[in-house]
């Protein structure tokens, strides 16, 4: 990319002569997009040179410096680019046509590096077409967003001095996805000054940023002008409306606007973005007891929100915004505003306020514990990221036993890595009742530190705390470990789940563990053998042929050439015999499976392509 960006800084320095200093640029792996000053040149990326001329030097002669990268770059661009470039230093408006009916004979990552040159160069003669002509010529999300970038700073600029310019030479090809954003801030412009001529430019649509727009000088002068709303305006358009009015209207008068919304807003869509915008736009202090005093807070989405909310009001006072949360009457929104605020406090400072108010969230149905859970888990994985050493005292210390054995031990891993005396010392003064829901979690994370040391630590936990141990390990140990300990149960049905168990992990066992699992003698102890018959038609005749030799049980390894020798078939029914004739294997078994080999090679499934 060294080289390609050399190019197009040098083709770019090209442009610079005719292009403006004012204009904006955008750079991506080292392409140049939009115009640059002439000084821009010197800001490039340092490159080695590919002539020994210098950049003033090819300033002086343009073609010239296009040729400096000619001998190295047309081996990326092609000869056609550069002769483009060429012709491009010396266009008219006349010839831009014909110029880019050669750039559309190119490839389209030819069109992406050549595109931005030619923005530089066409801009300065007429900037529209020249967007538009870009925009048609490549598909390259980066080029249309340069495009885009480019076009909405020029209304911008143009904004300043005459909005109705602005307005008129609005784009929605070349702006793509910033139209929107455009045409209402160009819209709020022309509206401080005149509004009824914004309506009347937004076409009828009356548009929503407009009414805030005016709202908020004259609340009864954007109400009048509703009044006005063509016949044809849908109830839900009218309730957008009568929400922007009341946003507008909040910008000087907080009170009265929540008291006219309150009555007025009746559409939960509309009520919810009014919501979020109040409490964005003012002080939660403020904002959020009116929101909810005024009825606006009626479900748990709109309570989610202003959950979220009231994060910031807990920072800085948080007691009035905890007396305030003990005022509400519903502790169904209750509990969900304080779900969606703790879970948002997580920082080294409000972690504990965080988890003290969600340990208040009550559990009497599983989606209540559940989103409890999770709440309290989201924070306490970040404290314990942080600080874990002080996240485990303060939370053995505040929360109810339950919660704070099952957060510790759920982020425990880390603590397990370096003071595992630590984390064991704390497992054996649990109670008995909160022991099994640690084990899981230790006994997954010790599984993964020291596979031996966690068997053996395995071996003296007591038998619930045991079975709920035993099932994370038999996930997280090395296979054949696991095995082990399975085929070390006594109890039947105990063993029955850890064989399950196994059987739907060796089912994703990739090469590494498969190889692992066959070179043992373990194959037959858990009647595992046609789970991994099963298992061998999943891998490439190459990775069946390297493994083969090592499969300890002799009618397993004679499967495991057959399946690569018929699987080679497809593509190559030699090489599959071939595989077969080299196959480590007695001489008899070796005709054997010849002979199977030869049969399947004449089935019609094996000449169509599929598996023997």
């Amino acid at each position: 990319m060294a080289l390609v960006g050399l190019f197009l800084g040098v083709g770019l320095g090209l442009a610079a002569t005719r292009v403006s200093s004012s204009t904006k640029c955008a750079n991506n792996d080292g392409l140049s997009a939009g115009k640059s000053s002439a000084g821009s040149v010197a800001e490039q990326p340092s490159e080695k040179p590919l002539a020994p001329q210098s950049v003033s030097d090819a300033a002086s002669e343009p073609s010239g410096k296009i040729r400096v990268a000619t001998g190295a770059a047309v081996a990326i661009l092609g000869e056609d680019p550069i002769g483009l470039l060429d012709a491009l230093l010396t266009a008219t408006p006349g010839d831009m046509a014909s110029i880019l009916q050669r750039i559309q004979r190119l490839t389209g990552y030819q069109q992406m590096l050549i595109a931005p040159h030619l923005l530089g160069v066409w801009q300065e003669l007429d900037a529209q077409a020249a967007a538009r002509a870009i925009g048609e010529i490549s598909a390259y999300s980066d080029i249309r967003s340069v495009l885009a970038d480019s076009e909405q700073q020029r209304l911008m600029d143009l904004l300043k001095t005459d909005p109705m310019a602005a307005w008129a030479q609005i784009d929605e090809n070349t702006l793509g996805t910033r139209a929107a954003s455009t045409r209402e801030a160009i819209l709020m412009a022309i509206a401080k000054e005149n509004p009824e001529q914004a309506l009347e430019m937004s076409a009828g649509s009356f548009d929503a940023a407009v009414f805030e727009q005016i709202a908020s000088a004259d609340p009864k002068r954007a109400l009048t002008m509703l009044e006005t709303s063509p016949p044809s305006t849908s109830p839900a358009k009218l309730q957008r409306l009568l929400a922007a009015i009341a946003r507008g209207w909040a910008k000087i008068d907080l009170d009265a606007s929540t008291a006219w919304a309150s009555e007025n807003i009746t559409s939960p869509t509309a009520r919810t973005d009014w919501l979020n915008e109040i409490l964005a736009q003012h002080d939660p202090a403020a904002a959020i007891p009116h929101a909810f005093s005024a009825g606006f807070v009626r479900g748990p989405d709109s309570a989610e929100n202003l959950g979220y909310r009231l994060r910031s009001w807990l920072r800085d006072d948080r007691a009035k915004a905890l007396a305030w949360l003990d005022s509400l009457p519903d502790s169904r929104i209750r509990n969900t505003i304080i779900c969606a605020a703790g879970k948002g406090l997580y920082g080294p400072n409000e972690a504990t306020l965080g988890l003290s108010l969600l340990s208040q969230l009550p559990g009497a149905t599983s989606q209540e514990r559940n989103s409890k859970s999770d709440a309290m888990k989201r924070v306490a994985r970040i404290w314990m990221k942080e600080d874990a050493e002080t996240a485990r005292n303060w939370m053995t210390e505040n929360l109810s036993t339950a919660d704070a054995t099952s957060l510790i031990s759920e982020f425990s891993g880390e603590w397990a890595r370096s003071d595992w005396p630590g984390v064991e010392t704390w497992f054996r003064h649990l109670s008995p009742e909160d022991q099994p829901k640690a084990a899981q979690h230790l006994g997954e994370h010790f599984s993964r530190i020291d596979p031996d040391a966690a068997l053996s630590w395995l071996a003296d936990l007591p038998k619930e705390a045991k079975l709920s141990a035993r099932s994370a390990m038999v996930e997280a140990l090395p296979f054949e470990k696991a095995i082990a300990m399975i085929s070390a149960v006594v109890t039947p049905g105990e063993r029955d789940l850890g064989i399950y168990r196994l059987k739907n992990r060796l089912r994703s066992l990739d090469i590494r563990e498969f190889r692992s699992l066959v070179e043992s003698d373990a194959i037959d102890s858990l009647g595992f053998r046609s789970e991994i018959e099963g298992r061998l038609a999943h891998f490439g005749p190459e990775a069946l042929t390297s493994i083969a030799p090592s499969i300890q049980d002799e009618s397993l390894r004679a499967t495991a050439y057959l399946i690569a020798a018929k699987t080679m078939a497809r593509a190559d029914p030699d090489a599959g015999r071939a595989i077969l004739i080299g196959a480590v294997v007695p001489e008899a078994t070796r005709q054997a499976i010849l002979a199977e080999f030869d049969t399947a090679l004449v089935s019609p499934s094996v000449q169509g392509g599929e598996a023997p």
